[in-house]
């Protein structure tokens, strides 16, 4: 059955035969394991040292596999060798291996639970052990793409290139993984769908608040008088670019509705959308000519973001074969700029988006706008809780509660620590047990904090403290809190390890009763989930003052997010010289160089502004042995002294938002969506100019209040 040829040279043969049966054995653990069913799926592993791959056969039943029935090929997904032809996901294995050279196998499976979550378009979170064990955090989800060329392999390499993790699931598909380092080997990862969420955390342990699905609708307009025909191609058009975006891998799902022909239709739309708590926001397309008076009603009443997607139904244009029907159908090159016309005169908020759905930079465009909408959307039924009051004769942490929750939507509310304390003190010691062990299995503990040490109380003290916090935030519907060293109440521990934990589990928190950075905290968390990278509440602490090396060391007294970690954090205890209690236990860890921003929130008593200043965290010139907390050093953009000049002359807090998930778009998008002023910091600032733009903010703001 096997046909050898001449083309496998006779040095590697006996390599060949041995991955041929190193990949037939590994196939029987999939059904075994209930990883795949029937015929699907597959295992496939690199010839070391040679430009081969093994992988299973297409249509061969598991039972039916040998090592002679495997099918040899090139990186390519040429057949080189094998009496069958090669399974159709061979092209995507082979990208894989072409632009990994680290990765040595391949396994695809379908499990009905990988598949539940990839179904949904959802990362599987890291909140077991095992999970943080063996992927080294969320397993990220990538694109939606169709078998049978090397798209899958494209958006594995894709997905991972920003992923600790060496397994994805592809959106709406099964669950590949790619073992760097290692030949394929036998994987057995049954999680959960998310119905069964329980089951992969304890009782009132969330990841994140949980949110109501979350949809953009996909609008298009037209008119009555271009007849039956044309509308039916309008209609499939529309669907295909609204489908093109629901499967780009947006956070959100993107949802078409019927072609609006009438005011009236568009009215109903766009009241309806706003009515809508799963509708985060609305794209709207004419793809043909849309007389713009018939959407100043909706548009009047919409209250979601709105997005304009300036597009075409294809990307090249048939030239020889225009004709006047053709031009008809494809009139958003003009019926958009009249529809661009309304949307001033109404004086909606929009982002205008430009460009074919096909082209990468327009998806990412309108991923960073969704993303915005979602954190808004977060942020208009998020409730903060206070423990205790601001910090004492501090300015820049207070500020207009009422006013914010005007422009934001959150509610801020106040709760005396005691009420925390009694919930702290009443946790159920089988929580505490499990904490505890979680701890010593995902950090490195200091062994005076470990079983049998001399300090081990003081972790199941801080264990106690975040199974307390979480019942408080979990009963109360909390989405974001504050603490403030000066108001412990009966806590023995300021709270440390439970806040950093909190906050990688998506929770907004503000120190010193810091309430904005709090939401902004959260309602960045909320624009990043299943990005790369992390987002944490942060506070400018010193400088590094060389010349031409100017840098900032940025921390907080315990307050650091792990989620922006270089590598597995520390959990630690040490004294702290304020706050009056006991030595507080925290994880202690260096953040992952790269390409950030920090922001803040300032109350400037007529307004909200946000201040963001685009940096690069590096690593520290030197060690850092001393210091008993987590930490970021950073070099900001342009450099050092406009970054501070800038940063002092908007007036901004010291309290920040360090992000490595959300950018500068997001943040625009945010802002243009909440009607807050955002000032920015980067490459291209200069101080006289950020000072200029400063001065015409204050009087454009002040004259749109009718001051």
């Amino acid at each position: 059955m096997s046909t050898v040829t001449t083309e496998i040279a006779e040095d590697v043969r006996a390599a060949v035969e041995a991955v041929k049966a190193d990949v037939c054995a590994l196939h029987a653990h999939l059904p075994a394991a209930e990883l795949v069913a029937w015929t699907s799926g597959n295992v496939s592993a690199r010839v070391a040292g040679t430009e081969l791959m093994v992988i299973k056969p297409s249509g061969v039943e598991y039972v039916d596999l040998t090592p002679e029935s495997m099918v040899v090929c090139d990186l390519f997904g040429n057949k080189i060798e094998g009496g069958y032809a090669p399974s159709s996901d061979t092209g995507s294995h082979a990208y894989v291996y072409r632009h990994r050279p680290d990765v040595h196998g391949v396994v695809h499976t379908h499990s009905p639970y990988a598949t539940s979550w990839a179904a949904r378009a959802e990362a599987i979170p890291c909140c077991l052990t095992a999970i943080a064990d063996e992927f080294g955090g969320d397993i990220p989800v990538g694109p939606f793409a169709l078998i049978g060329d090397e798209a899958i392999g494209e958006g594995i390499v894709q997905t991972l290139a920003a992923s600790n993790s060496p397994a994805v699931l592809m959106r709406n598909h099964g669950g590949p993984a790619a073992r760097p380092g290692h030949p394929a080997r036998r994987r057995r990862h049954r999680f959960p769908a998310r119905p069964l969420h329980e089951r992969l955390r304890p009782e009132g342990h969330e990841v994140m608040t949980e949110q109501t699905p979350r949809t953009v609708w996909f609008l298009t307009g037209s008119q009555g008088l271009y007849g039956e025909e044309t509308l039916r191609q309008v209609a499939e058009q529309s669907q295909r670019i609204a489908e093109r975006l629901d499967g780009a891998g947006f956070p959100v799902r993107v949802e078409w509705r019927p072609v609006l022909l009438t005011a009236d239709a568009i009215r109903r739309a766009l009241v309806e959308a706003s009515a809508d708590d799963s509708v985060v926001g609305v794209i709207t397309w004419m793809h043909t000519f849309s007389p713009a008076k018939m959407w100043i009603g909706g548009l009047s009443a919409l209250d979601k973001p709105l997005l304009h997607l300036h597009t075409q139904a294809d990307a090249p244009l048939p030239w020889s074969t225009i004709d006047m029907d053709f031009m008809n159908l494809n009139q958003a090159a003009h019926g958009d700029r009249e529809y661009a016309h309304i949307q001033v005169r109404v004086g909606v908020a929009k982002k205008t988006v430009a460009g074919h759905v096909s082209d990468p930079g327009v998806v990412a465009r309108i991923d960073d706008w969704t993303r915005a909408a979602l954190a808004r959307a977060d942020l208009r039924t998020l409730k903060l809780v206070r423990f205790g009051d601001n910090m004492r004769d501090v300015a820049v942490t207070e500020g207009d509660k009422v006013e914010a929750q005007i422009r934001l939507g959150a509610s801020v509310n106040t709760y005396g620590v005691n009420d925390l304390v009694e919930i702290v003190d009443g946790a159920d010691e089988a929580e505490v047990d499990a904490l505890v062990a979680e701890y010593e299995s995902v950090y490195t503990v200091d062994a005076s904090l470990r079983k049998g040490g001399e300090r081990h109380d003081s972790l199941r003290y801080a264990a106690r403290i975040e199974a307390g916090l979480r019942r408080f935030l979990t009963d109360g519907g909390y989405g974001a809190f504050t603490t403030n060293f000066e108001d412990l109440g009966g806590l023995r521990q300021l709270p440390g390890l439970a806040v950093q934990r909190l906050m990688a589990d998506g929770y907004g928190f503000g120190g010193e009763g810091d309430w904005k950075t709090s939401l902004l905290l959260r309602a960045l968390k909320t624009a990043g989930k299943g990005r790369p990278g992390g987002t944490s509440f942060m506070e400018d602490y010193t400088y590094h003052l060389e010349p031409g090396k100017e840098l900032i060391l940025g921390a907080h007294m315990l307050e650091v997010c792990p989620t922006i970690a270089a590598g597995t954090p520390s959990c630690e205890i040490h004294p702290l010289g304020i706050g009056g209690r006991e030595d507080p236990v925290r994880l202690v860890f260096d953040a992952e160089p790269g390409p950030a921003i920090v922001a803040g929130l300032a109350d400037l008593g007529d307004r909200l502004r946000i201040i963001a200043n685009e940096i690069d965290v590096v690593d520290a010139p030197e060690p850092l042995p001393s210091l008993p907390v987590a930490r970021a050093v950073w070099a900001p953009r342009p450099d050092w002294r406009t970054s501070v000049e800038s940063w002092l002359t908007a007036g901004a807090p010291h309290h920040t938002v360090l992000s490595s998930q959300v950018d500068r778009e997001v943040l625009t998008d945010l802002a243009n969506q909440l009607g807050v002023e955002l000032v920015t910091i980067g490459a291209d600032t200069t101080v006289r100019r950020f000072e200029q733009e400063l001065r015409w903010n204050a009087a454009y703001h002040r004259l749109a209040r009718g001051l």
